[in-house]
């Protein structure tokens, strides 16, 4: 069975479950193969099997969005015959117009299943959230004076209502990889981050004794969704009293990322969304522990070990100035954190597991994700955050 993973390679997650199938169908002598395509390639993400640059035809108005949006459908329908799943992610089809013309969204989705082929969607974050409804949270980005993304209203939640509506309509399965977004998708499935394989990625040696001030990292590809202001305002409160390092990690190749979060004593992740993101994977990864908001209401949303054996430090904005002085301050204690970091990382983000549980429901998609993800058995002791 052939997997295209298409348009977009948003957080290197559709690339890494793609390089994951195709490594668990070597491993098992499985025929077919998956492959990523991604039509708006960017420096922080990795390169999917096939780029392609045409997101500047996007601003170049009616005639540009219209070549922006049906050049990925033509590439469909040339290599049709190539792949049998069609995989889509941020909530967009092989014919998008990034809800620009909401009419005509997802128009294709009725052909590909003509055309004989399964269709699978993933939803990553702000392609499906919904404001008027994120925004009665207590901690959240669509809460006024936070998120900065002006077009982002009523009309545009009426939009993505609809959009969700039509890819209900006709995938054979729907993703979130944040579980508040379950919310916005009846009848979609948690899905964890694939887009880190904790096996080819070195943990931050724990022989070497601490020196020099603490540095904390963090990385917004959003600065007003991640809470940025926020961290850098409890950064500035806190220097005088608990000398550290900010570094912000900002426009630069994935690559340079993981250099400098061997370096990191400590990440802070998004702040105002409630769950952790790729970042927060990569980090734990490397044995460096993570701080991001953690809200209660969503981990009744994933399974139940994996809420349990959670540990990343929770902190909204109003307290993060008090939970980076206590955990600053114990820098060997942030080393522990960060071993079970790791073992987390490996338990509930192994790419390979995922990617297992993933061409079983390519091939049966009435399955549910979770009942056969080998860490959804009852895990040995642990101890809570």
């Amino acid at each position: 069975m052939n997997v295209l993973h298409a348009p977009k390679n948003v957080g290197s997650h559709p690339s890494s479950l793609a390089r994951a199938e195709n490594a668990v169908r070597a491993a098992a002598g499985l025929p077919g193969r998956s492959w990523s395509v991604n039509f708006s390639p960017r420096p922080n993400v990795d390169p999917a099997d096939e780029d392609y640059p045409l997101r500047a035809m996007a601003s170049r108005g009616l005639l540009g969005r219209v070549a922006y949006a049906t050049a990925p459908l033509a590439y469909g329908l040339r290599g049709a015959r190539r792949f049998d799943v069609l995989h889509l992610n941020f909530g967009e089809s092989l014919f998008s117009f990034s809800r620009r013309f909401s009419s005509l969204e997802m128009l294709d989705l009725p052909l590909w299943k003509a055309l004989g082929k399964r269709v699978f969607m993933t939803f990553q974050g702000c392609d499906v959230r919904q404001k008027g409804l994120s925004a009665r949270a207590a901690v959240s980005a669509c809460r006024a004076g936070e998120c900065d993304y002006a077009e982002c209203d009523a009309a545009l939640d009426r939009k993505r209502g609809g959009m969700v509506e039509r890819v209900r309509a006709h995938a054979d399965k729907v993703f979130c990889l944040n579980p508040d977004l379950v919310a916005f998708v009846p009848g979609a499935e948690f899905l964890p981050y694939a887009s880190v394989h904790p096996g080819l990625v070195a943990p931050r040696p724990t022989d070497r004794p601490p020196s020099g001030p603490p540095t904390i990292v963090h990385a917004p590809t959003s600065r007003s969704i991640k809470g940025t202001r926020h961290v850098e305002a409890a950064s500035k409160a806190l220097q005088s009293a608990l000398p550290h390092r900010l570094v912000m990690i900002e426009n630069i190749d994935r690559a340079e990322v993981g250099a400098l979060l061997q370096e990191a004593d400590l990440v802070v992740d998004q702040l105002l969304v409630g769950w952790y993101g790729g970042l927060a994977v990569e980090a734990m990864a490397r044995g460096v522990p993570v701080v991001a908001y953690i809200d209660p209401a969503q981990r009744a949303v994933v399974p139940p070990g994996m809420g349990e054996e959670l540990p990343i430090v929770s902190a909204t904005p109003d307290s993060l100035v008090d939970v980076l002085a206590v955990h600053l301050s114990d820098r060997e204690g942030l080393r522990a954190r960060g071993d079970r970091g790791l073992e987390y990382v490996r338990r509930w983000h192994d790419p390979l597991a995922i990617a297992a549980r993933m061409l079983a429901l390519y091939a049966e998609p009435g399955q549910s994700f979770w009942a056969g993800f080998p860490a959804s058995s009852p895990p040995g002791p642990t101890t809570n955050p």
